[in-house]
């Protein structure tokens, strides 16, 4: 309960100036039943106080999108189990295709945020549409596809820096609200290129490392 009155979910109606015990009365019993509801199904506190602050239908949308992205998220956990199985079986697993490339330098449009893994899914889906409308509102298109540039560590526990970008050549694109714009550096990477390889429901992704060669002698400095 301390934790909710503290985040702006369920605050006591009167808290005892002397103990601190806090009060709470019977028209908020409903909001606490619907709290731990939400909670039950795994949802965090940020996208409960969204939902409990809408109205209409609007509470019961953002609960489907939020189970479908679960359901996402639970198919690709399968995958990985299964992965883990055979590993930890001492099956030979599939040897994927590394390969490196050289990416230009390029104008980014970008919206930054720390989100943890839970919220990660609809911060992708909805700084990629406000990216659009800011290109459309600007008449302006994709150079390439969209990407996404992790800062830090994303998980349960983790909040590092995501940024959603979108690359475009047009010149008359400038920053708005928490719309960026900068220049992507150029650089060389390494990514697992399976887009033509794939299989009838396998998962496709272009998961890139950007890195800076080096030579023997600066391997030999790292390691001493």
């Amino acid at each position: 309960m301390r934790l909710y009155g503290d985040r702006g979910l369920l605050p006591p109606a009167r808290v005892d100036p002397r103990t601190g015990f806090r009060r709470y009365g019977l028209a908020q019993v409903e909001r606490a039943r619907r709290i731990v509801l939400l909670r039950a199904t795994g949802m965090s506190l940020t996208r409960i106080a969204e939902v409990l602050d809408s109205s209409g239908e609007k509470p019961v949308r953002l609960l489907t999108s939020y189970w479908r992205e679960q359901e996402s998220v639970h198919v690709a956990r399968r995958a990985a189990v299964g992965y883990a199985r055979e590993v930890l079986t001492g099956r030979s697993p599939t040897m994927y295709e590394v390969s490196e490339r050289d990416v230009p330098e390029q104008k980014v449009l970008f919206i930054q945020r720390h989100v943890t893994a839970a919220d990660l899914p609809s911060f992708l889906a909805d700084s990629s549409e406000l990216l659009f409308s800011h290109l459309r509102q600007a008449k302006a298109g994709l150079s390439g596809p969209l990407f996404a540039v992790y800062h830090g560590l994303v998980s349960e526990d983790s909040d590092g820096p995501v940024e959603i970008c979108a690359p475009t050549q047009s010149p008359d694109v400038e920053p708005a609200g928490q719309i960026g714009v900068r220049i992507e550096p150029a650089h060389r990477e390494v990514h697992y290129p399976n887009w033509a390889t794939a299989e009838p429901g396998e998962h496709v992704a272009d998961i890139a490392i950007p890195f800076r060669p080096g030579s023997i002698s600066d391997l030999e400095k790292v390691n001493r």
